[in-house]
């Protein structure tokens, strides 16, 4: 068994505005990143520095459209125990 791959990136190298440090990676780059990541082996994805709810929400949309298709499975069916009536 394969050990499992992580990645959890930032949004680039940020840069300084009026001040304050800003990521300019558009939620976009970082979906697209996250799917040559995964594409590549990588099963748990996250994101850091400069990732923002909709950062999350765009890298899961774009990995939900690349995940094989589960063919849904039967269930078992249920275990029955017949017991004999007691006199």
């Amino acid at each position: 068994m394969l050990p499992a791959v992580s990645a959890y990136f930032n949004a680039g190298y940020p840069e300084t505005s009026e001040g304050r440090l800003v990521y300019m990676a558009s939620p976009a780059y970082m979906a697209e990143n996250a799917v040559k990541l995964a594409k590549a082996g990588v099963r748990l994805l996250g994101g850091c520095c400069g990732a923002t709810p909709e950062t999350i929400r765009a890298m899961t949309l774009s990995l939900n459209a690349i995940r094989p298709k589960q063919q849904a499975q039967a269930a078992p069916p249920p275990a029955v125990t017949v017991t004999p009536a007691l006199p």
